[in-house]
């Protein structure tokens, strides 16, 4: 199915102080689980220069609106389930709503600005995706053994990653060689976030030049928390390091930093529960 853009349509409101934020965010690369493509800076920089509301650059929650003043619809004017499910995959994976909290159909419906049914919808999917519990007669709450399956992705995760970097030395970055260094000193210059660091881990995994690998790590990003805790600023010397690696055709080298980079990650990421 092709890509949707996101519009976002503002609806009168007197409330001005009711600042609230929104936490509308999807892979820069892998695609999301709705219908609908979203690049979190474009979409936040469009909103903020049009409601006058401020965009937050690092932010993982991505923008700060009034979210009585916004409506999620695609061009056919259908509300989307899959942007709520984005954002409470967020915010659950970010620690911000823990195993065994409640999600009330109405509250979130309510701050979304739409109805029940896509807030259903996106339930359902998060059900399927194991993030979420539904109960009949009780409703939704957020699954209570995502610590110890946050853990064991983030253990496969780091494998998948440790070997993307070995296979893209061995290519010395392959087609994407001559970018790898390009986006490292792009996320220095832009104050670095795990946002502008998160495309370096794309790119190696593109220069792996293993589609069922890219695959496997694309499903396993959809599911895990991603750079949460550690030092963005740390994250981007490290990339410089390890892009040296790779295009020097360094394998061994490569495993070693991605190894090095990813547990320092780990050891300070939220594990979701």
């Amino acid at each position: 199915m092709m890509a949707k853009d996101v519009r976002f349509h503002q609806r009168p409101s007197t409330t001005t102080g009711s600042i609230i934020t929104a936490a509308v965010h999807a892979p820069l690369t892998a695609a999301t689980h709705s219908s609908f493509a979203i690049h979190p800076t474009r979409v936040t920089q469009t909103y903020a220069a049009r409601s006058g509301c401020s965009f937050v650059p690092g932010d993982r929650s991505g923008v700060t609106i009034d979210r009585s003043r916004l409506q999620l619809v695609n061009p056919d004017g259908e509300s989307s389930g899959g942007i709520i499910a984005q954002t409470l995959r967020e915010e659950i994976l970010s620690g911000r709503r823990v195993g065994g909290e409640r999600l009330v159909e109405e509250s979130i419906a309510k701050a979304f600005g739409v109805s029940r049914v896509p807030v259903r919808e996106a339930l359902a999917q998060l059900q399927a995706e194991g993030f979420v519990t539904i109960v009949r007669y009780r409703g939704a709450t957020v699954s209570t053994t995502l610590h110890k399956e946050n853990k064991e992705l983030l253990e496969v995760r780091h494998g998948l990653e440790v070997l993307a970097a070995q296979l893209a030395a061995k290519n010395r970055g392959g087609s994407v060689a001559a970018e790898l260094n390009a986006v490292v000193e792009q996320a220095r210059a832009q104050s670095p976030t795990a946002e502008t660091t998160r495309p370096f881990h794309d790119l190696v995994a593109i220069a792996a030049g293993n589609d069922q690998l890219r695959e496997m790590l694309a499903g396993v990003n959809r599911r895990v928390a991603w750079g949460l805790g550690h030092d963005p600023g740390a994250s981007v010397h490290d990339h410089a390091a390890l892009a040296a690696a790779i295009l020097n055709g360094s394998p061994v080298q490569a495993g070693f930093l991605m190894d090095e980079h990813l547990r320092r990650d780990e050891a300070d990421a939220p594990r979701g529960a």
